[in-house]
C-alpha cells in the first residue's frame, strides 16, 4: 500500500469508528526498574482500564506509547488483549517506542510518528544471569555477532590465506594443507573462547530467536493481515529489525521505518497530533510513575488546559 493510500485509509477509519486513546507513558528513569518496563503486573492494570470501553464493535484504540521497553513475552500478549477490545489499533509515539515498546508498534495496524519519534531494533538485551545474578545490560546481538566475525575470520584466514600458503610452500595436499591450517586456527581461537560464558551465548541466540518470531507474527497477523505478501513482508521487517543495525540503542526514525516497509503515517496526516503532542510535553513527560489509563479527547483537552 502507497503511503497515500494508508493516509487516506487511516483517515476513513477515525471517522467511522469511535476513538479511544490508551496512555501507555513510561518514565525514563527510576530507582524502580519496574517502573520503567513493560512488565507483568501492567496487563491487569491494562484490562481494568479497558472496561471503561462498553461498546463491542466499531472501536478504534489509539495507544499513545511512550517506553524504553521490557519484557517481550508481556508485550507481546498486550498487543492480543488490545486487538480482542478493538477493530483498528493505532501506535501514536509522540517520542520513542524501544526495544519491547517497538515490538508492540509492529503490532499496530499503523503506526503514527513524526521527526522526533524513535523506534528501535529488536535485539533485545537481558540483565540477568542464573548463577551470576544481575549482569551489565547485554544485547542479544552483542553476545553473539563478535564471536560469529571472529570465526568468519578466522576461517578465511585458515582455508584461504594460511591453507594456501602452506600448500604453495610445502607441496602437501590439499587435506594436508587445510588440516593443519584448521588446527592453528583451533588453537589461536582456544584462549578467547574459554573465556565464554556458554548461558549467555545461549540465551543471546534464544532472544534474538524469540524477538524475530515475535516481530514476524506480530506484522503478519495485524499490521499486513490482509496483504497477499504478508508472510515475506513480516520475516524481511523482523530480520532487519533484530540483525539490521550496529547498536540497540540505535534510533530508527520515521524516514527509516517507512524504509523498511512498517505501515507508517505521518505526524502532519493526523489532525489531533499537535494536540496529543501537547499532551506528551506538558504533562507525560513530567510524570514520574508510569501512567496506563483510557482516555477520551475531552480529558486530554482539559487537562492540557489546565496546564496553560
Amino acid at each position: 500500500m502507497e503511503q497515500s493510500e494508508i493516509s487516506f485509509d487511516l483517515k476513513s477509519i477515525l471517522k467511522k469508528n469511535k476513538n479511544y486513546f490508551l496512555i501507555m507513558n513510561y518514565p525514563e528513569n527510576s530507582e524502580n526498574e519496574d517502573e520503567i518496563s513493560i512488565v507483568e503486573e501492567d496487563i491487569f492494570r491494562l484490562k481494568e482500564e479497558l472496561k471503561k470501553i462498553k461498546e463491542k464493535d466499531k472501536i478504534n484504540i489509539i495507544l499513545i506509547l511512550n517506553s524504553n521497553g521490557g519484557n517481550p513475552y508481556t508485550t507481546y500478549k498486550i498487543v492480543n488483549i488490545l486487538h480482542k477490545k478493538c477493530d483498528y489499533l493505532i501506535v501514536l509515539i509522540p517520542h520513542f517506542a524501544k526495544s519491547a515498546a517497538t515490538l508492540l508498534s509492529l503490532g499496530a495496524n499503523s503506526i503514527i510518528m513524526d521527526e522526533q519519534s524513535e523506534l528501535g531494533p529488536l535485539d533485545l538485551p537481558f540483565r540477568e544471569h542464573p548463577i551470576k545474578g544481575g549482569i551489565k545490560p547485554l544485547s542479544a546481538l552483542d553476545g553473539i555477532k563478535p564471536l560469529s566475525y571472529l570465526f568468519d575470520s578466522i576461517t578465511t584466514i585458515a582455508i584461504d590465506d594460511l591453507g594456501l600458503k602452506i600448500r604453495q610452500d610445502t607441496g602437501l595436499s590439499i587435506k594436508e594443507c587445510i588440516e593443519i591450517a584448521l588446527k592453528f586456527s583451533s588453537d589461536y581461537l582456544q584462549p578467547i573462547t574459554s573465556q565464554l560464558d556458554p548461558w549467555i551465548l545461549n540465551m543471546c541466540q534464544r532472544s534474538l530467536q524469540i524477538a524475530k518470531i515475535y516481530g514476524t507474527n506480530l506484522l503478519k497477523n495485524y499490521m499486513f493481515y490482509d496483504d497477499p505478501l504478508k508472510s515475506k513482508k513480516a520475516d524481511d521487517i523482523a530480520h532487519n529489525l533484530v540483525y539490521g543495525f550496529p547498536t540497540h540503542s540505535f534510533a530508527i526514525t520515521i524516514d527509516q521505518a517507512q524504509k523498511l516497509g512498517l505501515n507508517v503515517v505521518n505526524s502532519i496526516e493526523y489532525d489531533k497530533w499537535d494536540l496529543i503532542s501537547d499532551f506528551y510535553n506538558k504533562i507525560l513527560r513530567r510524570q514520574k510513575t508510569k501512567y496506563i489509563k483510557i482516555m477520551n479527547l475531552n480529558e486530554i483537552e482539559d487537562l492540557c488546559k489546565k496546564i496553560d
